[in-house]
């Protein structure tokens, strides 16, 4: 037989009671915790200042009267004689004080100023191309070049032979500079044609947005035995 609980060991009426008085133990507890001071009362007595040895030292003071003053400087000694010298010295009155240079003084040299000239770099086409006479690069080569060219007797006794590729600029003024071989030739085959092409009078100078300009040429000159 299972036995049965009485009435007074019976818990679930009271269920109610119990949450209630813990609801009121918690907000007793809430509002202690609320009011209750974590501070105290600290008396500054029961900190006491460490000591330290030999590690701070104090400066010595010293007082208003242990302060010394410099020594007033030494007076500039001053004479009542007065020198009479004669009265022989030209003094100048056309100088202007004004003016930087001294009259009286050396000669300042005067330095020119160099003033950089912009070279422009050759081309090879222009508007205008320059002119040897009334024609151009064919007429120089056949009418002055070649009627003047001279075979080299070493080149020639050595049957040297070849085309030489010579370089040259035709300046603004028609004046021809810039001599040079973009060919590996005989050194006495490029002596040739540049002292040739060096006599060479003035050119008419090429032009190029109405302004003279400097024009390049490559110029052929063929040596060839008999």
């Amino acid at each position: 037989m299972v036995p049965k609980k009485t009435s007074k060991a019976d818990l679930e009426g009271k269920k109610s009671l119990f949450f209630e008085i813990g609801l009121a133990l918690a907000m007793l507890l809430v509002l202690l915790a609320f009011e209750w001071k974590s501070t105290r009362n600290i008396d500054l007595k029961d900190f006491k200042e460490p000591i330290v040895l030999g590690l701070i030292e104090e400066m010595p003071t010293s007082k208003p009267d242990e302060i010394k003053t410099p020594p007033p400087p030494k007076p500039i000694p001053f004479s009542d004689v007065i020198k009479i010298v004669d009265n022989n010295v030209n003094i100048r009155t056309d100088v202007n004080p004004f003016e930087d240079i001294d009259p009286n003084g050396p000669i300042p040299t005067y330095i020119p100023r160099t003033e950089e000239v912009e070279v422009e770099e050759p081309v090879y086409v222009v508007e205008e191309m320059p002119k040897f006479g009334k024609g151009g690069l064919e007429e120089f080569r056949m009418e002055f070049v070649m009627k003047r060219l001279r075979y080299p007797e070493d080149a020639q006794a050595n049957g040297v032979y070849g085309c030489v590729y010579l370089e040259f600029v035709v300046e603004k003024d028609g004046s021809l500079s810039g001599f040079k071989s973009i060919r590996n030739v005989d050194a006495s085959l490029v002596n040739e044609a540049i002292r040739v092409v060096k006599m060479s009078p003035k050119w008419t100078p090429g032009k190029h947005n109405g302004k003279p300009a400097r024009v390049k040429f490559v110029l052929p000159v063929n040596f060839v035995l008999n």
